[in-house]
């Protein structure tokens, strides 16, 4: 299944996706406007 998370790079997007990213079958993907990578995944 693929997700994209707006706001990725932001406190709660952080968190949602490094909950998500738990579950290996799961295509992520953070859309943010400064182009930036999620600290806490990347």
């Amino acid at each position: 299944m693929k997700i994209a998370v707006v706001g990725g790079t932001g406190l709660v997007g952080q968190g949602i996706l490094l909950e998500l990213s738990k579950d290996t079958t799961l295509e992520l993907h953070s859309i943010s406007r400064n182009g930036k990578r999620p600290n806490s995944i990347a």
